[in-house]
């Protein structure tokens, strides 16, 4: 079983294609479930379902860094509502999605109005580093 999984190159795109679903990861690699956690856990060195987490959040910290509403993000990323993907996203990085969105378009020079000067309470902090595990 091990050998098949070793030979899966990229890991980040399986991961999207399958919707961020551990179940649909194993399906796709002809495993159960369990012995997917298992690989991950003995072979990697971290839990499936934090590198499935941390790989979803990095989508949506890119799709917000380019503006997207955060309604569609949360569609796109497979959420069946709007406030699951924020408690997901702020549970994951540490900051609220509309807030990182609203920081993303603070800094796009497409949405900037002149201001006479910025305040502490107009810089936007940085969100938690989200770096899913390199797996190549």
């Amino acid at each position: 079983m091990s050998s098949r999984l070793d030979r899966i190159t990229d890991w980040e795109m399986l991961g999207k294609q399958c919707g961020f679903s551990a179940t649909r990861m194993a399906e796709q690699c002809g495993i159960s479930t369990r012995q997917l956690r298992w690989y991950f856990q003995a072979c990697r060195g971290f839990a499936l379902k934090k590198w499935l987490d941390d790989l979803r959040a990095e989508a949506a910290v890119e799709m917000l860094e380019r503006g997207e509403p955060v309604k569609s993000i949360a569609v796109d990323l497979g959420f069946k509502q709007r406030s699951h993907f924020s408690k997901f996203f702020k549970r994951v990085t540490g900051i609220a999605p509309s807030d990182q969105w609203r920081c993303s378009r603070r800094n796009d020079p497409r949405f900037q109005e002149p201001t006479p000067s910025a305040t502490a309470a107009d810089t936007c902090h940085p969100i938690q580093q989200v770096a899913a595990p390199m797996l190549n």
